[in-house]
């Protein structure tokens, strides 16, 4: 319950430290567990989803890599004949049977690639609870999470987003990305 000379020093021109004092007396709101910067489950939920995201769509873009090195494999063993075989019907807009299945898709993507699938966690993560969600990252997510927002420029995909995400990673793990080889080649 809100006295009246608390609501009277909120409303008037001294709604520094008195207003802030008197809602974290009245118990209405923790001004500590509403800042931005502050872990909470809600943050540490979003850490897990975008982890949970990153890891999905790695295992899709690892089927994929390993779907068109299979094809690869199967392509470079057909004989001469059969390749001819394969082109003629193609020319003449026949049905030629795949040689190896593509992967389906995982259930949990909903239809969207692995670019769209982080994009889309990453924007149903709160704004003030971004940079939290990606403080909990471990590295190794972290690098996988550069590979994707590179990705995601490339194509062009909310730019704003992508770029804000990509250069607070950046400023965050900046001497292990210098020391990585690998992934400074990535970026």
């Amino acid at each position: 319950n809100l006295g009246s000379d608390n609501i009277g020093s909120m409303a008037g021109g001294d709604q520094g430290s008195g207003a802030k004092a008197a809602l974290e007396a009245s118990g209405v709101v923790s001004m500590e567990a509403a800042s931005a910067g502050q872990r909470t489950a809600s943050t540490a939920k979003a850490g897990e989803r975008l982890l949970d995201a990153l890891e999905l769509c790695v295992q899709e873009e690892n089927d994929y890599k390993t779907y068109l090195k299979l094809l690869e494999e199967r392509e470079a063993s057909l004989t001469l004949q059969e390749r001819e075989d394969r082109e003629s019907k193609k020319s003449q807009n026949i049905d030629v049977p795949p040689l190896i299945d593509p992967p389906t898709s995982n259930i949990l993507l909903l239809g969207r690639s692995p670019l769209q699938h982080i994009l889309h966690t990453l924007r149903g993560i709160l704004a003030s609870e971004l940079e939290e969600a990606l403080l909990v990252l471990p590295f190794e997510g972290v690098n996988d999470l550069i590979y994707f927002l590179t990705e995601m420029i490339k194509e062009r995909m909310q730019i704003e987003l992508v770029s804000r995400v990509l250069f607070f990673v950046l400023r965050l793990h900046h001497m292990q990305i210098v020391s990585n080889q690998a992934l400074r080649e990535n970026i």
